[in-house]
């Protein structure tokens, strides 16, 4: 039987069919749009998650120091240090002698028999924070005579782009401050000579200096500096006439006057000495305690 609905012919056949064709339209879009709410949804759980996740293991906090991320540099760093004792060996040593040490690093030794006693040892360990401790202390080590036979000096100096001291010594540049003779590895051919080179930390590098009179010829002459003490006046007569030469060598410590010393005095040349008196003369004017100093301020 077929039913009409006034003059539009509409049948309800017809109206079944149009209600079943518009549920098919409108069916994909309500899914897709209860998918993409449920996308939204997760991604948004995923963010809570992963913040209350960030937050109970990193312990956001606004100030800096306080940074996991920065806990985590200095647990690494701890870690790095603590390879020292093993890299140099430094558990061999029945006692070290621990000078100038930060406080920060000072657990490092703590294994280890330390003392900050300034008699001769078979090893030391020394921290510096610029270029003029680094040199004062080799200095003072050397011409004091704080090793034993076969003793080494360790000295930490900062390096190049160091977070912590504005001044620093670069890798390149020590040979040339310490006269380091790379034939032999001597220091300004005395019984001193470089060992190695190793990393510190983000801060310093450890400079290795052994003490060793092994293989040295009995015939040459002295370059100690403790040896030339009593030239230091015949020093003073050679430069007499040089009034301003005079008052730089008497400002300079004893160790640097010593140097000067067995600089000019180690030669039996006198030609060669006049012509170290020369340089001599040229560097202290200049301003400078060494001629090692002043050949580097050269390349600058």
């Amino acid at each position: 039987m077929r039913y009409t609905f006034g003059s539009s012919g509409v049948t309800t056949g017809s109206l079944i069919g149009a209600q079943e064709e518009s549920r098919a339209q409108v069916k994909p879009a309500v899914m897709s749009f209860v998918m993409f709410m449920g996308i939204l949804f997760r991604l948004y759980s995923y963010c809570i998650t992963g913040r209350i996740f960030l937050e109970s293991v990193f312990v956001i906090k606004s100030q800096a120091n306080s940074c996991p991320f920065r806990i985590m540099e200095v647990m690494n760093r701890e870690d790095t240090m603590s390879e020292i004792i093993e890299k140099l060996k430094l558990g061999q040593y029945a006692q070290i002698a621990l000078v100038n040490c930060p406080s920060d690093v000072k657990h490092v030794f703590a294994p280890l028999n330390t003392t900050d006693g300034i008699n001769k040892h078979d090893c030391i360990f020394a921290f510096s924070t610029n270029k003029a401790e680094f040199l004062a202390t080799i200095r003072d080590v050397m011409d004091e005579k704080r090793l034993n036979e076969e003793g080494i000096l360790y000295i930490a100096y900062p390096k190049k782009g160091n977070p912590r001291y504005p001044d620093y010594v670069h890798r390149d540049e020590i040979f040339g401050l310490l006269n380091v003779d790379v034939a032999d590895g001597s220091i300004d051919h005395t019984p001193f000579r470089f060992n190695r080179m190793v990393a510190f930390d983000d801060v310093f590098t450890v400079l290795g200096i052994k003490y060793s009179q092994k293989g040295r010829s009995l015939t040459a002459p002295s370059q100690s500096t403790g040896d030339y003490i009593g030239y230091i006046d015949e020093v003073r007569s050679m430069i007499q006439s040089d009034l301003e030469v005079l008052t730089k060598f008497d400002a300079l410590t004893p160790g640097y006057q010593r140097d000067w010393a067995r600089y000019l005095y180690s030669t039996p040349s006198e030609a060669t000495r006049k012509k170290r008196y020369e340089e001599m003369s040229i560097v202290l004017k200049a301003g400078f305690k060494t001629a090692a100093l002043y050949k580097q301020s050269l390349k600058k």
